[in-house]
């Protein structure tokens, strides 16, 4: 039994330490050409023949430089705590709706074709950067399931300013909170409380 459990966990080992060390760096080393390329694309659409407007530009130049800098530290926490930060924030959620219509009304398909093709390597960068822990506790299938729901909303963090991902993402570790139970007293009272009593008569 044991053997097998020392077994499971070599193997395992090995699957994260090929994983972090060979594997990831390779993919983030891809990802981050392409998020060149995309910011390339964009420059050569602001020379166009009908360039973009200024406001449209830096928006979307904004994020491919925000998406650079945290390539490498961009996982599925920081995803989800930058959505639940836009929702539990008023006007930092306005903020980022002006952002994300400044790009619509930009009337620009190739424009919009970029901002799609960097939330596709954002959604690529997280898958990476989280690889390494949940081949311990998801399956493939689990794992594509749970990816496919997570990425249906629109990711805010592309549509966030580089002042914002900067308060963000230091702080990432220090936003997990730990609840502490306390429910040992409640039980041990509960038992106490249910206990019969019992009376001595002299």
């Amino acid at each position: 039994m044991w053997f097998f459990i020392f077994l499971a966990s070599g193997v395992f080992a090995l699957l994260h330490f090929v994983w972090q060390g060979i594997v990831a760096p390779s993919m983030r080393l891809e990802l981050r050409f392409r998020i060149f390329a995309l910011r390339d694309k964009l420059r050569r659409l602001k020379l166009a023949d009908q360039p973009l407007n200024d406001e449209a530009f830096t928006t979307a130049e904004d994020a491919l430089i925000a998406a650079l800098r945290v390539l490498y530290e961009i996982d599925i926490p920081l995803l989800v705590h930058c959505d639940s930060l836009v929702a539990a924030d008023q006007k930092f959620k306005e903020q980022v709706q002006k952002r994300m219509e400044i790009i619509k009304c930009s009337n620009s398909s190739e424009l919009e074709d970029i901002m799609n093709d960097l939330r596709k390597q954002v959604e690529r960068a997280a898958v990476i950067n989280s690889g390494g822990w949940i081949l311990y506790v998801l399956p493939p299938v689990f794992m594509f399931l749970f990816f496919k729901r997570l990425f249906s909303p629109i990711f805010s963090v592309i549509y966030m300013n580089r002042a914002q991902i900067n308060k963000i993402v230091p702080e990432r570790e220090e936003d997990l909170v730990f609840e502490e139970i306390e429910g040992s007293n409640r039980t041990f009272a509960t038992q106490n409380t249910n206990k019969p009593i019992v009376r001595f008569d002299p």
